[in-house]
């Protein structure tokens, strides 16, 4: 999501959320995105059935009792699968309202959402909150990951390796985000990390080109040197 302003040009997520939460805006802000999300999604899905539309949502949503049953309403509407919807929460989000993130992630699962931990590695979540929540992937935070491979990064590469395995070792999938070279990527793929994405792979491009970027990174496999990429918005 970004803001298209008339006068300032693109206004980047990070300036504009925190004043929606502040407005309370952020419900109304959620079902539009997700509304136009799962939308773009069933047209994608009509040439690429498998492919998985990931949505960031804020702590606001977490505490909107109402929240999975809007959900529920808009992949019925658009006859979306549950299975190829992934919500990402931050990792702070979890930690500031865990018991109700918990119940929520939880209604969410039911459904058969994907429920992601997004910017894994930015906080302090610890493994027994990680393991009473019925979340199904972990987003390694891109502080952890860029430059991941530099002779300097010795420590953090134990931390990212010890990451990957105690997410496998609860049944989750890892994407590692963040990736800016081949040399990171050929490192994750060492480490056994499921999924990848960052430039190296590909940058951020519209809706409408999205197939046909997939189509020619397929067509010519050299364009992207990655083990297995998951192709998102958000």
């Amino acid at each position: 999501m970004r803001w298209q302003h008339p006068r300032l040009g693109i206004i980047a997520p990070a300036k504009f959320l925190p004043l929606a939460e502040q407005a309370e805006l952020m419900p109304a802000l959620t079902a539009l995105l997700l509304d136009n999300a799962l939308a773009q999604g069933s047209k994608w899905a009509e040439a690429r059935p498998s492919l998985t539309v990931s949505v960031n949502i804020s702590a606001t949503n977490l505490l909107d009792h109402g929240f999975t049953d809007l959900v529920r309403s808009l992949l019925s509407r658009h006859r979306f699968p549950p299975s190829r919807l992934a919500l990402e929460i931050t990792e702070t989000s979890l930690i500031e309202n865990f018991e109700q993130a918990k119940l929520v992630i939880g209604e969410l699962a039911s459904i058969g959402v994907i429920v992601s931990v997004d910017d894994y590695g930015a906080g302090f979540t610890a493994i027994s909150y990680l393991s009473s929540l019925a979340v199904r992937e972990l987003k390694l935070d891109m502080r952890l990951i860029t430059g991941l491979a530099s002779a300097s990064r010795e420590r953090d590469r134990e931390l990212v390796r010890s990451t990957i395995e105690l997410g496998h070792a609860l049944g989750l999938r890892v994407v590692a985000e963040g990736i800016e070279d081949e040399a990171t990527l050929d490192l994750l793929r060492q480490l056994k990390c499921d999924f990848a994405q960052g430039y190296f792979i590909s940058r951020p491009v519209p809706a409408d080109e999205v197939l046909f970027s997939l189509d020619v990174h397929e067509l010519a496999p050299s364009l992207l040197p990655a083990p297995t990429v998951v192709a998102s918005t958000n």
